[in-house]
């Protein structure tokens, strides 16, 4: 695979850490010694592509190529930031496989830990230990808002759990959400739509501790359940609903106008 990918005499490929319907991701070695993330996506090629994994067969989508690009865009400028952890960029690459397919290809630091949603529902950690992060993540979000950005994938598997850190990653959706570039109602989405969808995954339970954490009663309040100005969601089924059918449309639409002014060429 290191030969594939045009990394060979650099990388040395050790393990595969995650396999999804956009992307590989793949733990590896840089012959200095220091372990790093390979993540490779399709940005060119047949629409309809699958191959075998462990004796079972993986769709693997293309991604857009603006995406791509403002993933890399966002972990750039927000490396080294006092006020949210993201993994260090090393290297990235676009890669011709054959006439017609390319790979798009992002090293990145090794961030040593667990996913959110582990954590939360997997490890052995303290009730208090999970509380904390559940605050950490109100607190990461909230600080992303206030810097006029937005994640656009908030869900579980995009925080992880490193020691006391909480790092975040997956910034391809990550949106700019200036009151001078967008309109009030785009910003207030947008930022509805991160809350949305990281609350449908988190214990009911943890909400109300969430929401007053974050503390922006203009996207988020607590009264017997989160409002999203008047309206109120009490069950992860009407979170669910909210994110996925409500908001997200609009927020795709948002993404898709944003991205292209920026990445088309």
């Amino acid at each position: 695979m290191a030969k594939v990918l045009q990394i060979e005499e650099k990388y040395k490929i050790t393990a595969i850490a995650g396999i999804g319907n956009y992307g590989v991701v793949m733990r590896a070695r840089e012959l200095s010694g220091e372990r790093l993330v390979i993540k490779v996506c399709r940005l060119a090629g047949e629409d309809t592509y699958s191959y075998t994994h462990d004796n079972e067969e993986q769709e693997w989508n293309l991604t857009l190529r603006e995406e791509f690009l403002n993933g890399i865009t966002r972990l750039k400028e927000l490396s080294g930031k006092d006020w949210i952890k993201v993994p260090t960029l090393k290297h990235t690459a676009e890669v011709s496989i054959g006439a017609a397919n390319t790979l798009g290809v992002v090293i990145m630091s090794q961030i040593d830990g667990v996913s959110m949603q582990d954590f939360l529902f997997e490890s052995s950690a303290s009730s208090a230990s999970k509380r904390a992060m559940v605050c950490k993540a109100a607190m990461t979000l909230k600080a992303l808002h206030s810097h006029n950005r937005t994640h656009g994938d908030a869900h579980l598997g995009n925080f992880l759990v490193s020691g006391d850190d909480l790092v975040v990653i997956d910034l391809d959706r990550c949106l700019d959400v200036s009151p001078d570039l967008v309109l009030p109602k785009q910003r207030l989405m947008s930022m509805r739509y991160d809350i949305a969808i990281h609350l449908f995954k988190i214990p009911t339970s943890s909400w109300k501790l969430f929401v007053t954490t974050y503390d922006n009663p203009t996207v988020v309040s607590w009264k017997h359940g989160a409002r999203f100005g008047s309206k109120k969601i009490e069950d992860a089924r009407s979170m669910k609903k909210l994110a996925f059918e409500k908001l997200w449309p609009l927020y795709d639409e948002f993404e898709t106008q944003q991205l292209e002014r920026v990445y088309k060429h």
